[in-house]
């Protein structure tokens, strides 16, 4: 199954097209202009059509690989990639983490 790659502005996302409507995707956004290296990751979508087959592992697979080869820091607003992040300590090191 492909799944496709959109970047427009601030916003951006990994997505399953589908014949009417996307099937799944994963969404991010850059707070603004001057934080680049830093995304959230604000949804996550599985269609009932594709829910079981690991299709929601595989897009955030496609954030992190992204967010590495960018040297991206990743905050985690979806609740499914935030406990993706935290059954994967592995991946820890992606996280963003405020210096206040």
């Amino acid at each position: 199954m492909e799944i496709l790659h959109i970047e427009k502005n601030n916003f951006g996302r990994f997505y399953v097209p589908g014949k009417e409507a996307d099937l799944a995707y994963i969404s991010y956004y850059f707070e603004d202009n001057q934080h680049q290296n830093h995304i959230y990751v604000d949804h996550t979508v599985v269609s009932d059509e594709l829910k079981g087959q690991g299709i929601g592992k595989r897009l955030i697979l496609n954030i992190v690989e992204m967010a590495q080869a960018r040297k991206l820091m990743i905050t985690p607003e979806c609740p499914f990639v935030a406990a993706y992040f935290d059954k994967h300590p592995e991946l820890q090191h992606l996280l963003y983490t405020s210096a206040i």
